[in-house]
């Protein structure tokens, strides 16, 4: 099975290496370095693991130049961003709207995501965020990730579950990651 995770860093050189020594002592095949700052270079290769980076996107004016100097590029869920080229949606279920009794406030529609399927885009369940919410708040995201999986798999949109740690103590173990996905009644890992 082909594990992977997306981490952030905020600069280079931080804490690649922690990162690279966890994922693989976790059992990770790939790990995706994920940073919002332009300059963002790796260089260490590693015959273990592949390792790639990703650049988050602020405008949708820096598509073009991201491209070139990224592997992948991620965006918050806002309009512009699921009509535009990009490789993966973040951020679905942080909105700060009320649930209804029968209907999510996601930034995820059947609108939404046909527009991703047209463009490719895959969408990213962030299950970092449920380990530190509150347990109403743990409760409100699982079920918003929920819905958005159904919808997902509705308009057959990848969707994928990463932890999105800030440090390497943070990461989740693959089979954390794949459980909590089969739990949503997402394919997680390809």
């Amino acid at each position: 099975m082909h594990y992977r995770d997306v981490i952030v860093v905020n600069a280079a050189g931080t804490q690649e290496s922690l990162f690279v020594q966890t994922a693989i002592r976790l059992g990770f095949n790939e790990l995706i370095l994920l940073s919002a700052d332009k300059q963002y270079v790796y260089k260490s290769i590693h015959s273990k693991l592949r390792v790639k980076t990703a650049y988050f996107l602020k405008t949708v004016n820096e598509i073009p130049i991201m491209r070139k100097k990224f592997d992948y590029l991620f965006a918050p869920a806002t309009r512009e961003f699921f009509e535009s080229d990009i490789d993966y949606i973040v951020g679905l279920e942080s909105s700060k709207g009320h649930d209804s009794f029968h209907y999510r406030n996601t930034a995820l529609n059947q609108v939404h995501a046909r527009l991703c399927r047209t463009h490719r885009i895959a969408l990213c369940m962030d299950i970092g965020a449920l380990r530190y919410a509150s347990r109403v708040e743990q409760q409100r995201l699982f079920g918003r990730m929920k819905q958005d999986a159904t919808i997902a798999r509705k308009q057959k949109v990848d969707v994928y579950c990463y932890s999105f740690a800030q440090s390497p103590q943070e990461m989740i173990p693959p089979e954390s990651l794949h459980a909590t996905g089969r739990i949503l009644g997402l394919k997680t890992f390809k």
